[in-house]
């Protein structure tokens, strides 16, 4: 959680997200001899994958946008007037 809330970057995000949703699993499959706990923490696996995947599309989006993951410079070229964003990059 720590990895995740201050990272600098994406890929920092990315992989603390991902521990969040480990730690999640490994949480609800603590009981793991009960078939309803089982089966729950399947689901929250299969869940936390389709957002994994939608994080990494995003984070590749503003790569190839942006070629970078640095939040800083993301969001100084988020913040630029309409005219300078397309050169922001440059």
């Amino acid at each position: 959680m720590l990895m995740l809330v201050t990272g600098d970057n994406f890929l920092q995000l990315f992989l603390g997200w991902d521990g969040v949703g480990l730690a999640s699993y490994l949480l609800i499959h603590f009981w793991f001899t009960r078939l309803q706990a089982d089966k729950a923490a399947i689901k929250a696996m299969l869940v936390n994958r389709v957002g994994d995947f939608g994080l990494a599309l995003g984070i590749f989006g503003c790569f190839t946008l942006f070629q970078t993951v640095d939040f800083s410079t993301i969001f100084a070229c988020a913040s630029a007037p309409r005219n300078e964003w397309i050169f922001c990059n440059m």
